[in-house]
């Protein structure tokens, strides 16, 4: 992995010593006067009450989860090769004293099938949407999964990817065979839809893609019981994609008696409880 350094200066930690990305080790794009801070690359302090605390679940549950949750013959890693590539890619990133911070909140070992994306949007309508609905309810009963662009027209051809984040390099992979990937879900808690992608040119040298809706997705598949249990918990942007326009993007939001899958409109709010995540694939 390549070690970031901003022109002039020494390589500098980009993660601080709670788990949360340095503002001061990047560039950013510069707000301009009478510039909506919506639109571009701001960041507030974080809100400490929003928490996800660490997975306790073993390998084989969380591969069991998967297993159950998606339709049969989806093509999977095994279980042996699943918690062998999950135990490497931890050490990758744990060797690197830039991120290796990260580990400060929480991380999960995350499973991807092999899976063609043609159409972003229906993939996530007809094939990623339905399994994290079936392993929600089965976490919390009672509870419901409400997706508010639902209808065709919404979501069909209105998904795209932005160049140059990872994202397009994760799906790739995923079209190539099954797969794993270190999912860290709220280290850019309070960072704009902008300023999160704006990161990615250092994160990437370090083998990181920023999150969007197909890899939230399979996370709170398989992690819902952290990453989805109350209205404490952030809300997740999907900061990779835009949904029809370049500064919007769609997100997931959890809350007491329900899990939400939205998009952010024509005036993106970004908040001190609001994270895009950064998958680390194994």
């Amino acid at each position: 992995m390549e070690e970031t350094v901003l022109k002039g200066e020494e390589p500098k930690k980009l993660v601080d010593n709670i788990g949360r990305l340095i503002p001061s080790s990047f560039k950013f794009s510069v707000l301009t006067e009478n510039e909506n801070p919506y639109y571009s690359a701001s960041i507030k302090e974080e809100n400490c009450d929003n928490f996800i605390p660490q997975s306790t679940m073993g390998y084989r549950d969380v591969y069991d989860l998967y297993i159950e949750s998606y339709p049969k013959g989806t093509k999977w890693l095994s279980f042996y090769e699943y918690e062998e590539r999950a135990e490497k890619a931890k050490e990758l990133w744990m060797n690197d004293w830039q991120v290796s911070d990260l580990s400060k909140r929480a991380h999960f070992p995350v499973l991807y099938p092999q899976y063609n994306v043609e159409d972003y949007g229906a993939s996530l309508q007809n094939f990623f949407l339905p399994a994290l609905e079936s392993a929600y309810k089965k976490e919390f009963f009672g509870r419901r999964f409400i997706n508010h662009i639902d209808k065709e027209s919404e979501i069909v051809g209105e998904i795209s990817v932005i160049p140059d984040v990872g994202h397009n390099e994760f799906v790739s992979e995923m079209a190539k065979g099954p797969g794993m990937f270190w999912y860290h879900p709220n280290s850019m808690n309070g960072f704009s839809v902008v300023a999160q992608r704006e990161v990615m040119p250092e994160m990437k040298k370090h083998n990181f893609s920023l999150s969007g809706p197909i890899d939230t997705t399979l996370a709170l598949t398989g992690f819902s019981k952290y990453m989805a249990k109350d209205s404490k918990t952030p809300r997740y942007y999907c900061s990779a994609v835009r949904w029809r326009f370049n500064w919007s993007c769609v997100y997931f939001k959890a809350h007491n008696n329900r899990l939400s899958f939205g998009e952010m409109g024509f005036s993106p709010p970004f908040g001190d409880g609001f994270s895009a995540g950064l998958s680390f694939i194994g």
